[in-house]
């Protein structure tokens, strides 16, 4: 079992000093600017219609107000919004790119593959919405255009172990062990202490039967992450093939109480 590459759904910001052709002394905007600050999003959203009611052509009050919704789980809402912000201001990257995040809360992949094609055709060097394309097809097993995607990233940030460790988790889900034993190397030359790392290589070298060079790198993972149940799980799975049974009994109830409750079924 490989750690997945997982990155958290960060809504892109939008400074309001990009649009000083808009009222951007409007009171009820303002206004909902401050009560989103302070996470009073149901104000927020009262004050961004408020001024939305005064010029339906208001754009960033459709876009702050977007926002508002998302943050509230209303993603029909938000989704409504974005829509009408990209209508008034459609070469801007970000409504796109947050649509896009509201999509996938939505579970409408195409739609939110196409908004994050859309970001990069718009700004060719936004590597965040590049890494989050190749996340949305690596999650929906989309490998090959994953692997694509992080090609691309990798050529733009060819010192960055994320992009090697995201295409070679892509690599070991389509069984290309070879290619994928590569990328987590490389990523461990730029990061030696990329410890999801460790643990992926570590599952590549068990599944090909080499269960010491497995070892040693769930040893190391261990050292960088002490509590890290994957590692302790995996660690037993190949003491186990390696007729420790001691050690990998032992593993697994470290994997079950630290979060892997399945593990406790191996012992």
């Amino acid at each position: 079992t490989s750690n997945s590459s997982n990155s958290q759904d960060v809504m892109a910001s939008l400074d309001v000093q990009d649009f000083s052709s808009l009222k951007e002394t409007c009171a009820p905007f303002k206004s909902g600017k401050e009560k989103f600050k302070e996470q009073n999003y149901h104000g927020a959203i009262n004050d961004y219609t408020a001024a939305i009611t005064a010029d339906a052509t208001y754009s960033i009050a459709y876009y702050k107000r977007a926002m508002a919704y998302y943050s509230l789980n209303d993603f029909n809402n938000a989704v409504a919004d974005f829509n009408t912000y990209i209508g008034l201001v459609p070469d801007d990257q970000n409504g796109y790119y947050n649509r896009a995040l509201t999509y996938k809360q939505l579970e409408n992949i195409t739609a939110c593959i196409s908004d994050l094609k859309k970001v990069v055709e718009l700004q060719p060097g936004n590597t965040n919405a590049i890494l989050k394309l190749g996340n949305i097809y690596n999650e929906n097993k989309m490998y090959s255009d994953a692997v694509s995607v992080f090609t691309l990233y990798i050529k733009m940030k060819p010192t960055s172990a994320l992009g090697y460790y995201n295409r070679g988790s892509c690599y070991q889900s389509m069984g290309n062990s070879d290619s994928a034993m590569i990328d987590y190397s490389t990523a461990l030359t730029v990061n030696p202490d990329y410890e999801s790392a460790y643990v992926n290589r570590g599952a590549l070298y068990t599944s090909l039967g080499n269960y010491k060079l497995a070892l040693q790198d769930y040893n190391t993972a261990l050292t960088l992450k002490p509590e890290d149940e994957m590692a302790f799980f995996n660690r037993g799975v190949a003491y186990y093939n390696l007729k420790d049974n001691d050690s990998a009994c032992k593993d697994w109830k470290y994997a079950a109480g630290y979060g892997l409750p399945e593990a406790s079924t191996f012992f």
